[in-house]
């Protein structure tokens, strides 16, 4: 696994920290995101979960895969996913 860049990781915070002032000063609204897909068949065979309540997916036999995309607000509680 690569090691991160630390000046790039550094120059990233800045901007992300200028972002949220900007936010908390009325200038825009911030919102983080991020994206993942999900398989019917894994290749783990397990998952980490509580004892007793397994965890699982529902399998789609027709899709190769499952992406969920989803944002959150910084500043409230709002959040959305889609899943295509």
């Amino acid at each position: 696994m690569a090691r991160r860049d630390e000046t790039d990781f550094r120059h990233t915070q800045g901007l992300i920290n200028v972002l949220k002032e900007w936010e908390d000063s009325g200038e825009c609204d911030l919102y983080f995101f991020d994206e993942a897909g999900f398989y019917p068949s894994s290749s783990l065979p397990y998952a980490w979960s509580p004892i007793s309540k397994p965890w699982g997916i529902t399998a789609y036999s027709h899709s190769k895969s499952l992406n969920v995309l989803a944002w959150i607000s910084h500043s409230t509680s709002a959040s959305t996913a889609l899943r295509l």
